[in-house]
């Protein structure tokens, strides 16, 4: 027995012990190294993903092999001292890396990581902190995010999509704080007061006194290293730079009394003071929400309405609101949330809801509970414990193509979602968990000065709010909200489906989310089509019960085939997803066997069929003609007309800008003009031939939608689609392209039902 054991022992080439318990024996292991210039794919997957536009590579050793030393080149990096490295993540710049992850398993199961940062001066590599790590990668995905730097004129006091400024009475001074995703460069008042030194530097904040003629000039600028205060003051026609106490000095000479101005103020959501905050208001039919952010230089200390106390902070509290959305019915106020800051008690996210004429704290599933019932909703069936389970396969390029999936027992049927331009499976299907993303990020409209900007809990922030981009390789078989927790199940599109009785499924579509790209450009395919094909594979996977096989492949002959099915299946596409389903839809039964059948409904949310409304000018149609030709000459360009979002208009749009895996950027010319065709080949006569006559179909859509034309479905419903037996278009009277985000999903609910339970029935 002894010499077997022996024999054993060497074969395996590691140590043995008759201790050891029984079970599978473990195969023998190679030691590797990973050279981050060049890792070898013979023993090492790597992985890429790009989180705020930031390169990064995860290096996981392949089955049979392991890592016990990193190294660039020759140059060495980390060794091993007994601990298991299960995966490696490098941020890159350009070719060459600046910070390695090295990420560990002691012999309990506990996880290590280590972190490691390039000096370029002695060209080696120093450990580093988890601390220190996390804020230079903030700081660089804030770079990246930026759209624009920007020049501040202060004699334009008007807040615009680029910036937010506070001209009020109420106060002595004027203010100005840039939008998230741009920065100021340089500030001007008749001549130059101030300009940025270095790339990475902005204005973060301006006040200016007095407010009406301002002599005097605060200035807060950041960079990567730094926050730091300037201050000026205008002598003549120009202005020098003054240190603090001569600010001070000339601020109390000039006349400001800070005893005779208070920052403090009150709300009574019946009665809005413009003066003192920024209104965005998002009315649907006779429902809708109003949300409010205090202007800069205030400080929301209570709110009410009329004499009923809603909320107020305690007597020497230094709390304040910095947002309030209120929902009404009917012109009817029932619901509202606001975001809290508190410096002793940290951040926190309220719900209220009125009952007759009070206002009473409730718990987040009252609150959409509350707004459900006045749109005449009946609360959806809890399902517990749910998941949103992630896999992916390889498409007809061999791309990988992140999926997900919701099951529930005994299903009724099976619904695949598919998302729009810019965006993600979790990031339309998933609601926001408005909670954990402010608890991390917070909404930084108005700066608090007077605070620390990287004091011991804002740089803890950062490590919670950005730790789960690295420390998942693999994400198959994972939870999605434990691979991204700024989502969540509750109130979601894919709950609500769930509390209907049918499985959700969907996907990242090729160059968004997850999911892999064939070139750097994000939110593009080769061709359009292609977004199509893999919807169509997809459903295959799904029909065929594949959907944990992450092996699965293009296969023409499989993904036309007919498939005998128990259940239905509905498709879905919101946006962008709208057209890709439909010529998904097209595409299928242009190559299918006539007796095959591939979806048993479909369903459009805000789908783009149409995006004239944006050539509104004579200039923009001329450049809508001419954009085929600049796509061909300059294909990765920006597409200087591509209207950006104002992410800081309100919470929910912030969440998305702070999304690292959603497109915030403006597109390229060759996506621009990629969806302008899309718009026409749906609706070609040769492609509509192959949509099935008798297929139900559902467009729902806002009459005015500021995104995708409305015009679009409209031509779908009466024009290309008038001889089909099941086609309707609902229209909701409003702006807004939002349709799948809990608040507005309370209007869409009964007709998606409606939809689902006519073809189960048929």
């Amino acid at each position: 027995m002894q010499i077997v054991l022996i024999l054993w022992v060497l074969l395996l080439g590691q140590t043995c012990s008759l201790e050891t318990p029984q079970g599978p024996e473990e195969e023998a292991e190679e030691e590797v190294i990973l050279d981050i210039t060049k890792p070898n794919p013979s023993f090492i997957d790597t992985i890429a993903r790009n989180p705020y536009g930031v390169v990064t590579k995860i290096y996981v050793p392949k089955k049979g092999y392991k890592i016990f030393s990193v190294v660039e080149k020759e140059e060495p990096i980390w060794q091993t001292d007994g601990l298991r490295c299960e995966h490696v993540a490098v941020l890159t710049r350009g070719e060459s890396g600046t910070h390695v992850n090295v990420y560990l398993r002691d012999e309990n199961g506990e996880r290590v990581c280590l972190y490691y940062e390039r000096d370029d001066e002695a060209n080696d590599w120093d450990e580093a902190t988890e601390g220190n790590f996390y804020s230079i990668f903030h700081q660089r995905a804030l770079s990246e995010a930026v759209f624009d730097s920007i020049e501040l004129d202060v004699t334009k006091r008007a807040t615009c999509e680029m910036y937010f400024v506070a001209d009020s009475q109420k106060l002595p001074f004027l203010l100005f704080a840039p939008n998230v995703s741009y920065r100021i460069k340089s500030v001007k008042n008749g001549t130059v007061i101030w300009n940025a030194g270095a790339n990475d530097q902005g204005c973060i904040y301006a006040s200016f006194y007095p407010r009406d003629i301002p002599t005097l000039a605060y200035l807060v600028i950041q960079s990567l290293a730094e926050v730091r205060d300037l201050y000026y003051k205008k002598v003549g026609n120009s202005w020098t730079s003054v240190d603090k106490n001569g600010y001070l000095a000339d601020l109390k000479q000039a006349g400001f009394d800070e005893s005779q101005v208070s920052d403090e103020i009150t709300m009574d959501i019946a009665n809005v003071d413009s003066d003192c905050f920024y209104i965005t208001k998002y009315p649907i039919n006779s429902y809708g929400v109003n949300s409010y952010v205090p202007s800069l230089g205030f400080k929301l200390k209570s709110i009410a309405e009329g004499n009923a106390d809603i909320w107020k902070v305690e007597e020497g509290s230094s709390a304040k609101c910095i947002n309030v959305n209120v929902v009404y019915k009917d012109a009817v106020f029932c619901a509202l949330f606001i975001l809290v800051e508190d410096p002793k008690n940290g951040r926190h996210v309220l719900y209220f809801v009125k009952n007759d004429k009070e206002w009473k704290n409730v718990s987040k599933d009252e609150y959409y509970d509350r707004i459900a019932k006045e749109n005449g909703l009946e609360p959806l069936g809890k399902i517990e414990n749910p998941k949103v389970v992630m896999s992916s396969f390889r498409n007809k390029d061999g791309l990988k193509i992140a999926t997900y999936s919701s099951g529930v027992e005994n299903s009724k049927g099976d619904v695949v979602l598919v998302h729009g331009i810019r965006s993600h499976f979790k990031s339309e299907f998933c609601s926001e968990n408005v909670e954990w993303n402010f608890d991390n990020f917070g909404f930084p409209i108005s700066p608090d000065i007077g605070g620390q900007f990287m004091d011991e809990t804002h740089v803890n922030a950062l490590i919670t709010g950005h730790r789960h981009l690295f420390e998942h390789a693999y994400l198959e078989g994972m939870d999605a909200f434990e691979a991204s927790p700024r989502y969540e199940y509750s109130q979601s599109l894919t709950a609500f489906f769930n509390g209907l009785g049918y499985s959700v499924y969907g996907l990242d579509l090729q160059s968004h989310g997850l999911s892999e790209s064939f070139s750097p450009t994000r939110c593009h395919a080769r061709e359009f089509i292609n977004f199509a094909l893999d919807v169509i594979q997809f459903v295959s996977i799904v029909k065929r019960g594949k959907f944990e096989d992450s092996s699965e492949k293009w296969n023409e002959e499989v993904v036309y085939e007919n498939i005998p099915m128990d259940r239905k299946v509905f498709l879905l596409g919101n946006s962008m997803g709208g057209n890709i389903v439909f010529q998904a839809v097209q595409e299928f039964y242009k190559h299918a066997k006539e007796e095959a059948r591939f979806v048993d409904g479909l369903i459009s949310i805000a789908g783009m069929f149409s995006l004239d409304h944006h050539a509104d000018t004579t200039t923009k149609k001329v450049a809508k003609h001419l954009l085929g030709a600049a796509a061909r000459v300059q294909p990765k360009k920006e597409n200087p007309c591509d209207k950006l979002l104002n992410y800081g208009e309100f919470f929910e749009l912030f969440t998305r800008y702070r999304d690292p895996f959603f497109y915030a950027k403006r597109l390229t010319l060759e996506t621009a003009n990629a969806l302008l065709n899309a718009c026409n080949d749906v609706k070609k006569p040769k492609n509509l031939a192959n949509y099935p006559k008798d297929l139900p179909t559902l467009f729902l859509h806002t009459d005015n939608d500021f995104l995708c034309d409305p015009k679009g479905p409209r031509e779908m419903v009466n024009i290309h689609l008038k001889d089909h037996s099941d086609v309707k278009l609902v229209e909701f009277k409003a702006s807004t392209h939002f349709l799948t985000v809990p608040h507005s999903t309370v209007l869409t609910q009964k007709y998606l039902k409606e939809l689902l339970d006519k073809a189960i029935e048929a």
